[in-house]
């Protein structure tokens, strides 16, 4: 059966899409908001912190509800329907990005951190649910597939709403106005999708919601730790999402602060990045042929190794054949004068070490998906 063939499948394509806006969402409000932070750099000093600073702190911010109500999270997806929790947390999120409307309108970025957090509290309710509803709906033959698939959806999603956030924010005094509409429009649509979702009975409709997350969260991992494949599986994906996380959170300072590039620059490198993972997990359902097997996991790692370490290499490459040196001083100025970035894209792109560099940006998101 073809690996497209889920698309036309009622119990994953309305899912797929429902993923697809919250990962967008997530990322045009996420970059929209360090846009914002970027625009007031000069002007900006919330709880001490300069826009750097600020800007390390609303990614902690975001990633804090996934620390502390992913047991709970958990929980819930034992003990409710997983689609009608779907569409619960979708309503969720319509009243989190209308709030966030109040925030860009008013550009108060005090205000729009706590909506981060709230953002990341209902993408921490979503993340159990999205994951143990496929088995439900999905047979085991295309499980990899449908879990490539979502995978891939997601980083593009991310690279979408990243490249929308970052511009959409920029566009003058209309700016916030668009993005304000534009992230209550993506949730609604999100939720219109979930109402696609067939229902999804609850295992364990008896349970007892505990909300002591510390010592819930303590009792999973404990539990977890005597049972090797899952011990296993929890670690790998952690694993993924720590790589993935540090990677794209250094890209844009290494564009703009290595290579004194542009925000073209950056996208690109997030591209390739993003681009290489949703690849990847796709090409991981296909070469598991509709088996779950762990056998691909040691090729991705030596991958990840590999070219991990050679995009270390050709950024010292880099900096020697184009001569580029990091100036603070310029780059300091140029936050405070809005003035253009001395590196252009075209001289980047003169010299086939930043080929190298990208190929192995590329390389690198494919292992790691």
């Amino acid at each position: 059966m073809s690996q497209t063939s889920l698309f036309r499948d009622k119990k994953f394509w309305p899912l797929f899409w429902t993923q697809f806006c919250g990962a967008f969402n997530d990322n045009v409000f996420k970059f929209a908001l360090i846009g914002l932070v970027i625009s007031q750099c000069n002007d900006l000093n919330i709880l001490g912190m300069d826009s750097k600073g600020l800007q390390a702190f609303a990614s902690g911010l975001f990633i804090l509800p996934f620390f502390l109500f992913s047991a709970i999270a958990g929980q819930y997806a034992d003990k409710f329907d997983k689609a009608k929790l779907i569409r619960f947390v979708k309503i969720f999120e319509i009243l989190v990005m209308s709030l966030a409307v109040i925030g860009f309108l008013t550009s108060n970025i005090s205000y729009l951190l706590f909506v981060l957090f709230l953002m990341g509290a209902q993408s921490t309710l979503f993340g159990p649910v999205k994951y143990s509803i496929l088995p439900q709906h999905i047979d085991s033959n295309r499980l990899t597939s449908a879990n490539g698939f979502v995978e891939m959806g997601t980083f593009i999603a991310i690279l979408i709403g990243t490249i929308l956030g970052t511009l959409l924010i920029e566009l003058s005094t209309v700016g916030p106005i668009v993005i304000s509409c534009a992230i209550v429009a993506i949730a609604i649509l999100g939720y219109l999708f979930s109402r696609q979702i067939p229902d999804a009975s609850p295992p364990v409709p008896e349970l007892k919601v505990s909300y002591n997350f510390i010592a819930r969260t303590y009792s999973q991992v404990k539990h977890s730790c005597t049972q090797k494949e899952v011990f296993l599986a929890i670690i790998g994906i952690s694993w993924f999402w720590f790589i993935g996380a540090v990677l794209l959170t250094v890209i844009s300072p290494l564009a703009k602060e290595v290579f004194l590039g542009g925000v073209d620059m950056r996208i690109l490198f997030l591209a390739c990045t993003t681009i290489g993972i949703g690849l990847g997990s796709v090409t991981c359902g296909i070469l598991a042929h509709g088996k779950q097997s762990n056998h691909l996991v040691p090729i991705g790692a030596i991958g990840l190794t590999v070219f991990g370490a050679d995009l270390y290499f050709s950024i010292q490459a880099i900096t020697a054949s184009l001569q580029i040196t990091p100036d603070p001083a310029l780059l300091a100025k140029t936050c405070t004068a809005n003035m253009t970035m001395p590196t252009s894209l075209s001289f980047f792109l003169s010299t086939w070490h930043s080929y190298r560099f990208l190929l192995d940006l590329f390389l690198f998101g494919i292992f790691t998906g």
